[in-house]
């Protein structure tokens, strides 16, 4: 049924700018269709490496290219490898200066692994079952990884009153087949873990309406979004061998649904050559789970109950942010820009409290941030600027209101190139020092090598951000986190590869107790990663705004 309806919807697409094109110009149709055939030999144990995001299998390569147009109405349709896993439909059209839509299906598979093997009857399911020890590998069962994702979706515009506008998007996303993933085998890290293969069967439903007033010198617009996620498994059981093969429980991800609404508005050409801009969202993000009742705690299999306060857990959060800026050019050669953000997030989720194994509370994190400055930037000359700045950020925690100081950050900064001009600005100095533990007094010997080093570590950082004002993150904690760990580095690696190398005072004393910890690989702005210390294999991660956590793995 789901065909006959697309294949009618597409032809009725066609139909209607042919038929009034019989009535007006010739509708004129250009295009290109292709046939022909694929063949592959792979001689490896596993091929999945190679057939990991395309359909490589034997079979028929179809294609499909063609354009239509005449003064009114214009049409766009490409297709490619129908009838196989990685099919792609694009159908484009609408009539000038009136409307244009868009349908589309665009699928993917992700293939991880073959001819894999697994001691588990009913791995990539929701009930996966073995007896351990099962040591002859033999008689295990065979494993296929992979899944498939289908991504079907319409948008209709109108534009007929110019320059207003009005949009509607909706899409689905369908994932199906199973994953790699793991589960502790005991209540500690020190029991290890088994691999599973988890199932993948989600539905991703999305809808958004957006309608607004667009010109040169103004634009303005609201939408509204909403997504609802399912997952037909939200939780998988397995054979535990170390808790005596009792039947664990893996929870996966559950349903949940998400909505927003958020409105901008920017204004240019104002006086001074100002641009005003301004945005607020408000969303909110529900989810409803029935909590676990008991857990596997025993080599002999025992089962312990959890006792929860409530059988089903229904979550919910809501965020409210608010921004406004004003970047303005009084006068030639000085910039200026004022600013305020603002966020307010509420857990509304109820308390949940467990009593066994061991007495747990799960608590909301609640809060509000208030965050305005202002920043000056005068050309001295084409290659030297001269900047002075004032950032106020306050954040007020729900249930920690002794731990919430506001934030003052002054900021005077001598600027001689472009790429000098955001230096300095996100990390002073005295902040790395503070870092480092350092102790020096100002106008030591070692603050300007330092200083290199934070210039070129932020340097790095910003141009990873691809943004036009870095300035933006200067209330951003997790960017100058980021910031100050590139000289952290750099002063443990001088530690460990070269401990006769000159180095900044106080680096190797700050550093000795990291000095072991030796970099593999080349560094990434993301991780997890992982680190050597002696004959160990440590995974750096991070977790919440511990940004500097491997550091306690000594």
């Amino acid at each position: 049924m789901k065909r006959k309806y697309l294949s009618l919807l597409v032809a009725s697409l066609f139909a209607a700018p042919l038929a009034l094109a019989q009535q007006a110009d010739p509708f004129r149709v250009s295009g290109s269709i292709g046939v022909g055939g694929i063949a592959t030999d792979d001689d490896v144990p596993d091929a999945a490496k190679l057939h990991e995001y395309r359909d490589l299998s034997d079979g028929l390569l179809t294609t499909i290219d063609i354009k239509g147009r005449n003064s009114r109405w214009w049409l766009d349709l490409f297709g490619e490898n129908f009838g196989r896993d990685d099919q792609y439909i694009n159908l484009r059209g609408g009539m000038y200066d009136v409307f244009k839509y868009r349908l589309y299906s665009d699928a993917l598979k992700h293939n991880f692994m073959f001819f894999g093997i697994t001691p588990y009857s009913g791995a990539g399911t929701a009930t996966q079952r073995t007896t351990f020890p099962r040591l002859n590998a033999s008689t295990w069962e065979p494993l296929e990884l992979g899944y498939k994702r289908r991504d079907d979706g319409v948008m209709f515009e109108y534009q007929r009153a110019s320059p207003w506008y009005a949009r509607v998007d909706a899409n689905q996303v369908t994932w199906s087949g199973s994953k790699a993933g793991a589960a502790s085998q005991g209540t500690s890290p020190g029991n290890g873990f088994v691999e599973l293969a988890l199932p993948v069967n989600y539905t991703t439903r999305n809808a958004m309406v957006e309608g607004g007033y667009n010109t040169r010198t103004m634009r303005f617009d609201l939408s509204w979004t909403a997504s609802k996620f399912e997952n037909d498994n939200d939780r998988v059981t397995w054979t535990n061998g170390y808790f005596g093969n009792g039947i664990d429980t893996t929870y996966l991800a559950a349903d949940n649904r998400y909505q927003r609404l958020m409105g901008n508005a920017v204004f240019r050409s104002l006086p001074w050559a100002t641009t005003l801009a301004a945005r607020f969202t408000m969303d909110e993000l529900k989810s409803g789970v029935n909590l676990g009742t008991s857990v596997l705690n025993g080599t002999a299999g025992q089962i312990t109950q959890t006792n929860p306060n409530m059988a089903v857990f229904d979550g919910k959060v809501t965020n409210n942010t608010f921004t406004v800026s004003a970047s303005s050019m009084p006068t030639r050669g000085l910039d200026t820009k004022v600013y305020y953000n603002y966020r307010k997030r509420d857990d509304e989720s109820p308390e949940v409290t467990f009593t066994a194994p061991a007495a747990t509370v799960r608590e909301g994190m609640s809060y509000e941030k208030n965050n305005w400055g202002f920043d000056a930037y005068y050309r001295l000359d084409r290659a030297n600027r001269l900047g002075v700045g004032y950032d106020y950020l306050d954040t007020d925690r729900e249930g920690r209101h002794e731990g919430n100081p506001a934030r003052r950050r002054p900021r005077a900064v001598a600027v001689d190139s472009e790429e000098r001009a955001v230096m300095g600005v996100l990390v002073t100095l005295q902040e790395g020092k503070d870092h480092l533990r350092l102790t020096t007094p100002a106008g030591d010997a070692g603050d300007p090598d330092l200083q290199l080093k934070l210039d070129a570590a932020e340097a790095i950082i910003v141009d990873y951000l691809k943004v036009a004002d870095p300035t933006v993150f200067t209330a951003d904690r997790i960017v100058q986190q980021a910031i100050l760990l590139q000289p952290s580095f750099h002063a443990a690696q001088i530690s460990t590869q070269s401990p006769a190398a000159p180095s900044p005072p106080g680096y190797q004393s700050a550093y000795q107790s990291v000095g072991r910890f030796q970099r593999v690989g080349i560094q990434t702005n993301r991780d997890p990663y992982l680190c050597k210390d002696g004959d160990r294999w440590l995974l750096y991660a991070t977790f919440g705004d511990r940004r500097d956590a491997f550091q306690g793995t000594q």
